[in-house]
Protein backbone atom coordinates (compact mmCIF):
# COMPACT_ATOMS: atom_id res chain seq x y z
CA UNK A 1 0.00 0.00 0.00
CA UNK A 2 2.94 2.24 1.17
CA UNK A 3 4.49 1.57 -2.36
CA UNK A 4 1.35 2.29 -3.96
CA UNK A 5 1.09 6.05 -2.47
CA UNK A 6 4.52 6.81 -3.22
CA UNK A 7 4.06 6.24 -6.87
CA UNK A 8 1.06 7.81 -7.20
CA UNK A 9 2.84 11.03 -5.10
CA UNK A 10 5.44 10.80 -7.93
CA UNK A 11 3.66 10.22 -10.54
CA UNK A 12 1.45 13.71 -9.77
CA UNK A 13 4.36 15.17 -9.88
CA UNK A 14 5.93 13.56 -13.01
CA UNK A 15 3.11 14.20 -15.37
CA UNK A 16 1.45 17.34 -16.32
CA UNK A 17 -1.97 17.51 -17.40
CA UNK A 18 -1.25 19.31 -21.33
CA UNK A 19 0.95 15.58 -21.23
CA UNK A 20 -1.97 13.76 -21.30
CA UNK A 21 -4.48 13.59 -24.06
CA UNK A 22 -7.40 15.62 -24.21
CA UNK A 23 -10.89 14.88 -25.34
CA UNK A 24 -11.25 16.91 -28.83
CA UNK A 25 -7.54 16.11 -29.88
CA UNK A 26 -8.08 12.08 -30.61
CA UNK A 27 -9.61 11.35 -33.73
CA UNK A 28 -11.39 8.35 -34.46
CA UNK A 29 -10.86 5.79 -37.03
CA UNK A 30 -7.31 4.16 -38.37
CA UNK A 31 -4.12 5.79 -37.24
CA UNK A 32 -0.64 4.79 -38.02
CA UNK A 33 2.94 5.83 -36.21
CA UNK A 34 4.78 6.27 -39.14
CA UNK A 35 7.91 6.38 -36.78
CA UNK A 36 7.13 3.07 -35.54
CA UNK A 37 6.34 1.62 -38.92
CA UNK A 38 8.61 -0.62 -40.09
CA UNK A 39 7.81 -0.87 -43.78
CA UNK A 40 7.20 -4.44 -43.92
CA UNK A 41 3.80 -4.29 -46.02
CA UNK A 42 2.05 -6.57 -44.11
CA UNK A 43 -0.78 -4.09 -43.35
CA UNK A 44 -1.48 -2.75 -47.02
CA UNK A 45 -1.02 -6.90 -48.49
CA UNK A 46 -3.52 -7.90 -46.45
CA UNK A 47 -6.00 -4.46 -46.39
CA UNK A 48 -5.20 -2.60 -49.49
CA UNK A 49 -8.19 -0.89 -49.35
CA UNK A 50 -7.30 0.71 -46.39
CA UNK A 51 -3.57 0.89 -46.17
CA UNK A 52 -0.96 1.81 -49.40
CA UNK A 53 2.49 2.16 -48.98
CA UNK A 54 4.79 5.51 -49.52
CA UNK A 55 8.39 5.94 -49.44
CA UNK A 56 8.49 2.52 -47.49
CA UNK A 57 5.62 3.52 -44.81
CA UNK A 58 2.22 2.49 -44.94
CA UNK A 59 -0.19 5.38 -44.97
CA UNK A 60 -4.02 5.43 -44.19
CA UNK A 61 -6.07 5.73 -48.06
Amino acid sequence: VLAIIVFSWIAAKIIKDEDLPAEGKLKSGVYINRDACRGCTICSKNYPELFEMERKKAIVK
